[in-house]
Formats: structure tokens, C-alpha cells, sequence
């Protein structure tokens, strides 16, 4: 008959190896997986090419805003709720101007900052450039 120290020596013996082989498998998991390509690499991308020019073409197709190139000491003149985002140059509001990035209200020749979404408050107010610049509008 087997005594109690014998059965817990083979059970710990067992475990052992469970662990052993769970440990060893592991690592050749991550053996495969290192040599199978790195990440984002050619070999294995995040994304394909085809989806990410589907997904291109869908947003450029449904593209709300045109772009304005305006000169310096030119207006640019939207109508009420339209919006807008400076991304070169530099401007002045024209007329009161909601900063939907800051929540603040902008007043007539307040500087605009670049990068900031504007949302018009009314017919013929915009901006003024004070140097060369692109501008997003909606449309």
C-alpha cells in the first residue's frame, strides 16, 4: 500500500511537470511568434492596404469641409453655423466666433489660434488674414 508521504511526493511530482510543460510551451509560443514577423512589420501587419484605402476614400467622399487659401489682409466670410479650422498663418476674428475646442467665446479681432474648430454666429462674420494661410471650412 502506498502511504500518505508517497502519494503527496507523486502528486507534487505531477504538478511539477504540469508546470514544467505549461512553462516550456509558453515559451515556444513566443519563440513562434517572434520569428513569424514583428508586429505592424510586412510580415504581419496591423491593418491591410485594401482596408485602409477603402476607409481613405469613404472619408474623403463624405468630407464636410473644402479648403481656402487665403493671402494676407484677404477676408474670409462664412455664413451663420458654419465652421472652421486655421492650419497655417495666422488671422483675426471678424464678427463674434464661438472656439468649439476651448468652449469660449471669440471676440472681433481676437487672435485665432490653429488647430481650433470655430463655429460662425452669424451671416458674414469669418476671419481676416493677418499673414498667408489654409483654412478648413464647412461646407
Amino acid at each position: 500500500m502506498l502511504r500518505n508521504a508517497d502519494i503527496k511526493i507523486k502528486i507534487t511530482a505531477c504538478v511539477a511537470l504540469v508546470l514544467i510543460l505549461c512553462a516550456l510551451s509558453f515559451g515556444a509560443g513566443r519563440v513562434f511568434a517572434a520569428s513569424s514577423g514583428e508586429a505592424g512589420s510586412v510580415t504581419d501587419p496591423l491593418i491591410t492596404q485594401s482596408y485602409l484605402e477603402l476607409c481613405l476614400s469613404n472619408l474623403e467622399s463624405t468630407s464636410a469641409f473644402s479648403t481656402v487659401s487665403a493671402e494676407k489682409g484677404k477676408n474670409v466670410l462664412l455664413s451663420s453655423g458654419d465652421r472652421f479650422v486655421l492650419y497655417s498663418g495666422s488671422a483675426v476674428a471678424k464678427g463674434s466666433l464661438i472656439d468649439l475646442t476651448k468652449g469660449t467665446m471669440l471676440k472681433s479681432g481676437g487672435d485665432i489660434a490653429k488647430f481650433h474648430e470655430y463655429l460662425v454666429t452669424s451671416d458674414e462674420n469669418g476671419i481676416s488674414m493677418t499673414s498667408a494661410g489654409l483654412v478648413f471650412c464647412s461646407e
